[in-house]
């Protein structure tokens, strides 16, 4: 049965500079990739704007972003680089001028390497650092901005780079995690005053990954508590003191044996299972109802999905899943869930972090040689339904 959404209904792509820029001075750059690229040349995006503001204009009336800070900031404290405020401007001009609802994140992982050579989040002084940059920002792009994320995932960027060593720094240590936490935390609640000093009545928060963590075994027990108890629900706790909405990414449940079962982790485990997978992690798309129930009961506030997608070159399983998802999420609004927006994760394929860019969630389809993009099926069945409010059966 084919279901709509109320008007007003935020529809959007979402996607991270890192990932669709090329590496300038962050420390992305340069990381091989577990299929053996490198985190350089990711998708030109810097030198294709008019083509791709195009393409985000025909997937909804939203886009969620950020900025590459090493391209913009060269030094602690340092004025932006005019001819990058520039181009950046240009392209906001041009996604306002087409009446594109923008999300500006102000930290989407990757960091100038002047930062993290200071130690990053790790020291204190990162905050006044990461304030001024946020300050200047505001000076500068706060007129084309219609929402904020202060921080993408931080407790991804957290546990993947200080607890499990997979992103850069590739630390190990549980201690200097819950220091970064801190940190960042404290971070995120002077931008967000900041943030409201300047513009009161754009929404500010953060956007959270999320997965349903579920044990399969009694050795399981202990992930699965870690994983909803602290992942879940310390650090996301430690970021809603002072935010507007809830934002949150979705992609999968993750069984715990007691270690993760995933595509990532444990190619093959989920087919030998019988359970249906994308290239990443289990499909599980009433998890995100799960997710939703939870975040509501726990905080109260609007929830605007700032990502959700699925890793994989079968488009015609990405058009199911965005029909199973937006079916649980319309389901969860009808029980009188505050939904407001849903951004889908990608427009384009692009280089995903340490698994580089065979890894594909975009919309459109990039030939990494070439650059080009080309629609998918799923491109024009997700226009449709952003144009319309309605999901077709």
């Amino acid at each position: 049965m084919a279901i709509r959404f109320p008007d007003g209904f935020i529809w959007g792509t979402s996607t991270a500079a890192a990932q669709i820029e090329t590496a300038f001075d962050h420390q992305w750059k340069g990381v091989q990739s577990r299929t053996g690229e490198y985190f350089q040349r990711t998708t030109d995006h810097e030198k294709r704007r008019g083509e791709d503001l195009e393409i985000i204009c025909s997937l909804g009336k939203a886009y969620r972003m950020s900025m590459d800070w090493s391209r913009l900031q060269r030094s602690a404290y340092g004025e932006f680089h005019p001819e990058v405020v520039q181009e950046y401007r240009e392209f906001l001009e041009g996604l306002k001028a087409r009446g594109i609802h923008i999300m500006l994140v102000l930290h989407h992982f990757a960091e100038p390497l002047w930062f993290t050579r200071e130690g990053g989040f790790t020291r204190a002084t990162a905050i006044p650092v990461f304030v001024d940059f946020c300050r200047k920002m505001v000076r500068y792009f706060g007129e084309y901005a219609s929402s904020w994320n202060t921080f993408n995932e931080p407790g991804g960027y957290i546990m993947m780079g200080y607890f499990l060593g997979i992103f850069p720094p590739y630390q190990k240590n549980f201690f200097t995690v819950l220091r970064v936490l801190g940190n960042m935390s404290k971070a995120h609640e002077a931008v967000y005053d900041l943030l409201k000093e300047a513009y009161p009545d754009k929404p500010v928060g953060i956007s959270k990954h999320t997965m349903v963590y579920e044990r399969e075994s009694a050795l399981g027990w202990f992930a699965e508590q870690f994983s909803n108890r602290f992942y879940l629900g310390y650090i996301t706790d430690q970021f809603h003191r002072k935010a507007d909405f809830v934002g949150m990414s979705y992609y999968g449940r993750v069984p715990l044996k007691p270690m993760p079962i995933s595509e990532i982790d444990t190619p093959g485990r989920l087919a030998k299972r019988g359970v249906r997978h994308d290239d990443m992690w289990e499909y599980y798309p009433q998890g995100i109802g799960t997710i939703i129930r939870r975040f509501h009961e726990r905080y109260g506030l609007p929830i605007w999905i700032t990502e959700n997608g699925l890793c994989t070159n079968d488009d015609a399983f990405r058009v199911e899943s965005i029909r199973d998802y937006l079916h649980v999420i319309h389901q969860c609004m009808e029980e009188g869930i505050d939904i407001r927006a849903y951004f889908h994760w990608t427009a384009w394929d692009n280089f995903e972090w340490f698994l580089g860019p065979q890894y594909r969630f975009g919309l459109y389809n990039t030939d990494f040689q070439t650059m080009e993009r080309t629609p998918k099926g799923s491109a024009a069945y997700f226009s449709a339904i952003a144009r319309t409010n309605r999901v077709p059966d």
